[in-house]
């Protein structure tokens, strides 16, 4: 019997204590020392720093005692990370956001200046047609001024 990640110290041991308890009414003679060792070997991962030596000389209420001290204080610094990670993750939205508001000031200024580069385009076109009107007046003028001397 292990306990599983997703298990709290309380059921597990609830778990655990209820099979010794079977175990002993049918006239099983296990010492403490064997349940608490049982305990100990069982824990997943998260329970890591509890102190191998010292809690093997513990009995099983203060040793579960201790346990659910530790799995509270871990619980509290899980939820402190992800409290923490959700103030990031609201950070990095309002930076995305702020980026994307510029981009969106940045396109509408891109568009604003294609529109007045086609317009100046469209002048610049009207302008040299213009010049040509110009440069065939003068040729006309010229021509007639010849014409008349």
């Amino acid at each position: 019997m292990t306990m599983k990640d997703s298990e709290t110290i309380h059921e597990f041991t609830g778990r655990l204590l209820d099979l010794v308890f079977r175990m002993r009414s049918c006239g099983w003679k296990a010492e403490d020392k064997e349940v608490v060792k049982k305990i100990i070997s069982s824990l997943p991962a998260r329970f890591d720093k509890v102190m191998v030596d010292v809690a093997e000389t513990l009995s099983i209420s203060v040793l579960v005692d201790c346990l659910l001290v530790h799995e509270y204080n871990h619980t509290i610094s899980v939820q402190e990370c992800l409290e923490e990670s959700v103030a990031e993750s609201v950070k990095v939205e309002e930076s995305f956001q702020e980026e994307a508001e510029i981009l969106y000031s940045l396109n509408e200024i891109t568009q604003s200046q294609v529109a007045s580069m086609k317009r100046q385009g469209e002048v610049l076109s009207l302008v040299q047609q213009n010049q040509k009107m110009l440069m065939q007046l003068q040729k006309q003028m010229v021509a007639l001024m010849q014409h008349t001397l």
